[in-house]
């Protein structure tokens, strides 16, 4: 019977050992006779196969009570193997029995088992009337099940107990001491050293023949039935008919699933850096960690640890290296398969952007699969194989990609200095990590940028650009394949990493351009303001749309405002003196025009909205430096505010210069006493654009004594001046009021009004002749103080020609004497000064308007303002 069945297994199934002879490369006539003295080996061989097994039941511990009176048990242990049954001694009400007992087996057959249950006796009367009715009479209280061909050589094994169905009540744990020599099989490998041989074979003679169909295989259905639903398909190694040999084998010689894993897990670390192999390597990795991650442990307190064919531990201990070293696969051989892989993971990882190229879809798919499984051995380094010194994985992963971005700056460097012709030769500098970290701490090479560059802000100006390139990369590709790692954002550790090495060597240059003077000429490198000025500008913008994100400059304040400094302070000082000369430029430009109004809706000359465009656009540079640093803020508003008071001050003093001539026109004079005003008005504004009252101390200092102090006495300077132009006409027309008054006959006591318009007609009219050229161009601000020094100095004019004539100077006022006029005289004096005193100011000017306008008399408009 048993010929006929392996005839037949052969014939129909003649693909299956063509393949094992394929992979092997035996040749036909040697396969044949290696069959047929299987089949002879298989026929005789049976009775030579044996098994003596050993078997010491040592404790239990955590075991159920089922007596209710003493909350106890009365344990003891049957083991059985084949057909014979052994017994232990009883221990008495006991839940942690200790037995210490060894029994002998013969076993004849692979296929039998170690059956080991734990019971409570019962010595009861109603206990020995159930022991005659049925054959268990006693409690069960739990079984360990173990196949005979899984044994070999001395296990010292914890066994959780379980129950005969998913509804038995048992609780505790078994410790067993098992030695297992077979004979009749002394020149065979051991049943596993053979299937890792097998597994092996076949995967390297599959991977030869399909390439990366091997690692895609799809789960086919198999020639026994199973399906992708009734196999999980991290187990599917090949396809058929290779995974049927590797399914039989395992199943005859009892090799584990998890083993089995493990040792294709081995296969695959040989072919690692190919397509697609990350992903079927994380998967078997993850398995295999939830494999021993669920091996969980007795937890009742004060009892040991245990897990299924686990060893005992003690307490803080983890169990789940130990049931490592139990499995198949071993402790030893997989923990350096693991470090092997380890290793080149970390290789990869830290050179990741020439490992796994953006443009290859597979290889980014690859790398997040790569990921996964570096986070895989970090767990099984620290759970499984128990490494206390075991780095996180964001750690590790962090680790790589700062050595990534090393070389990567390194590159970019060498891309720029290559580009400029300047390329020079470098130094390697690594640092010594015998028993220090993993290999990723190699060392990389540094640069330097030749002291012989002509601009050296023009160098760095390209490697800002392919920093932003390498950064974006990150972002845009990169990153997503990073995403499982919870918080860790790659492109922030990116940005930060090669800044961090950018504002290095970025301080030492322009510390080297600072210290000019203090070295060798020939041997710096000339850096004008100006390039300083469009560096600034662009390490900003780099920093606030990439390095602001990142959560080490979240709440901080950078460095490069500071390294900055220097050329900044460098830039007022210059934009100070140009903004002089713009000023002189400006108002010699006004000069030629003759000092023309912008337009008729702005009364002022072009040189106050050329100084002021020009102290904007400064502004609008020194705000888009954005400056992070609250105190160099404050300094730069400081100086800009320094740069305004110094630049409109020196406008004032030019047209102070200037002013006695210029105003001897009616409207040159009112158009710079607009332009005056204007400069108030337009800083006001100014003012407020640079933040008003919130800018710094200085600053808030320099701008209100500008306004309050010089420009407001310069602007009562001007109207004072503007209205003593006036003075030698206005004393001309008091002179001919007084004499007009002297005249006057004494015809009656009180003064008529045609006789007050006469007395005053000439001081009248001499006004309204220089308002009307006044008026049409001076804007009202400042013709409201021009009228009213107007107003005091023909109070002066009048006091000083008329009411107090000839006054010397330190006289007793108590001992003056004023003209001798009669009552008319005195009469109509008074009424001329009651119409002086209603046409204050602003009635005078209304009075000017209304002539202007409606082309009437003067002595009507002076009726008018009575």
């Amino acid at each position: 019977m048993m010929k006929e069945r392996m005839s037949a297994r052969q014939w129909n199934h003649k693909e299956v050992f063509d393949h094992v002879r394929e992979v092997f490369q035996i040749p036909d006539k040697i396969h044949r006779q290696h069959l047929k003295e299987a089949r002879d080996a298989i026929l005789d061989g049976s009775s030579k196969w044996s098994a003596k097994i050993t078997v010491t039941v040592v404790e239990a511990h955590g075991l159920a009570a089922k007596d209710k009176d003493t909350a106890t048990s009365d344990p003891y242990v049957t083991i059985k193997v084949g057909g014979s049954r052994k017994r232990t001694k009883t221990i008495p009400r006991e839940l942690n029995p200790v037995w210490k007992e060894t029994f002998e087996f013969e076993s004849r057959e692979s296929s039998d088992r170690v059956k080991v249950r734990v019971w409570d006796q019962d010595d009861d009367l109603a206990s020995k009337i159930a022991g005659k009715l049925i054959r268990e009479p006693d409690d069960f209280l739990g079984q360990v099940l173990i196949d005979v061909k899984s044994l070999s050589g001395e296990l010292d094994v914890w066994y959780n107990l379980e129950g005969r169905t998913g509804k038995s009540a048992v609780s505790g744990a078994i410790r067993l001491r098992i030695l297992t020599i077979i004979e009749g099989e002394e020149t065979h490998a051991p049943y596993f050293h053979q299937y890792s041989c097998l597994h092996e074979n076949l995967f390297h003679y599959e991977y030869q023949k399909f390439g990366d169909i091997l690692i895609n295989a799809e789960v086919e259905e198999t020639k026994s039935g199973e399906s992708k639903e009734q196999r999980e398909s991290w187990m599917t190694f090949f396809r058929e008919p290779a995974q049927e040999i590797s399914n039989e084998f395992a199943t005859r010689f009892g090799v584990e699933d998890i083993a089995r894993a493990m040792t294709h897990f081995k296969s695959l670390v040989k072919v690692y850096s190919n397509p697609r192999v990350p992903r079927v390597m994380s998967d078997i990795l993850a398995h295999v960690n939830e494999y021993f991650r669920d091996l969980t442990t007795v937890s009742t307190e004060g009892r040991p640890r245990v897990m299924s064919g686990g060893h005992r531990t003690a307490p803080g201990q983890p169990a789940i290296s130990y049931k490592l070293s139990a499995a198949q696969f071993g402790r030893a051989e997989f923990g350096k398969t693991i470090e092997l892989l380890n290793s080149q993971l970390k290789i990869d990882l830290s050179n990741y952007r020439e490992t796994f190229p953006s443009s290859d879809a597979q290889r980014m798919e690859d790398l997040t699969y790569s990921v996964n499984l570096l986070t895989s051995i970090c767990y099984f380094r620290l759970k499984v194989l128990d490494f206390a010194d075991t780095e996180k994985s964001l750690d590790t992963i962090r680790e790589c990609v700062q050595v990534s971005v090393r070389q990567t700056y390194q590159m970019l460097k060498q891309e720029v200095l290559r580009d400029e012709m300047m390329f020079h030769e470098s130094a390697w500098e690594g640092t010594d990590t015998e028993g220090n970290k993993s290999p990723v701490a190699a060392a990389v090479p540094r640069l330097s940028f030749p002291d012989e560059i002509e601009k050296p802000t023009k160098m760095f100006e390209q490697l800002l650009q392919l920093m932003v390139t390498v950064v974006e990369d990150d972002k845009v590709h990169y990153s997503p394949c990073f995403s499982g790692l919870g918080n860790f954002t790659l492109w922030h550790i990116t940005a930060f990493e090669i800044w961090q090495l950018f504002e290095e060597e970025l301080s030492s240059m322009l510390k080297a351009v600072e210290s000019t003077d203090e070295r060798d000429a020939s041997k710096s490198p000339e850096v004008t303001t100006t390039d300083a000025m469009n560096l600034l500008f662009k390490v900003k913008y780099v920093f606030k749309l990439y390095i602001a994100e990142t959560p080490e400059y979240k709440d901080a304040i950078p460095e490069y405002p500071s390294m900055f400094r220097p050329f900044v302070l460098r830039w007022f000082a210059e934009n100070d003196q140009l903004q002089a000369e713009y000023v002189v430029g400006a108002l010699q430009s006004d000069r030629d025009s003759g000092f023309k109004p912008t337009s008729q809706y702005h009364r002022y000359s072009p040189s106050v909205v050329d100084v002021f465009c020009s102290l904007t656009e400064m502004y609008k540079i020194l705000n888009n430096l954005e400056c992070p640093d609250p105190e160099l803020l404050d300094l730069y508003m400081a100086q800009f505010a320094g740069i305004i008071a110094g630049v409109l001050t020196r406008y004032t003093d030019i047209v102070k210069r200037q002013f006695v001539a210029l105003c001897q026109n009616n409207r040159r004079g009112a158009v710079l006493l607009n332009n005056v005003v204007e400069i108030r008005e337009l800083l006001k504004k100014l003012f407020l654009n640079m933040g008003g009252d919130k800018l710094g101390e200085r600053a808030v200092a320099i701008i209100q004594t500008l306004q309050s102090d010089r420009l407001a006495g310069d602007l009562d300077y001007f109207c004072a001046t503007f209205a003593r132009s006036l003075d030698g006409t206005l004393e001309a027309s008091v002179k001919i009021m007084k004499e007009k008054l002297l005249k006057m006959k004494n015809v009656g006591n009180t003064a008529t009004d045609a006789e007050t318009n006469d007395v005053i007609y000439a001081v009248m009219q001499t006004l309204s002749e220089w308002l009307q050229g006044v008026q049409a161009v001076c804007e009202t601000t400042g013709l409201k103080k021009l009228m009213k020094e107007l107003w005091q100095l023909l109070l002066e004019k009048l006091e000083k020609l008329i009411i107090l004539p000839h006054m010397p100077e330190n006289l007793d006022m108590s001992k003056m004497e004023t003209l001798d006029l009669t009552e008319k005289q005195s009469d109509v004096l008074e009424s001329s000064l009651e119409v002086f005193k209603v046409c204050s100011p602003v009635c005078v000017y209304v009075c000017v308007c209304l002539c202007v306008c409606l082309c009437v008399s003067v002595s009507v408009s002076v009726s008018v303002c009575v």
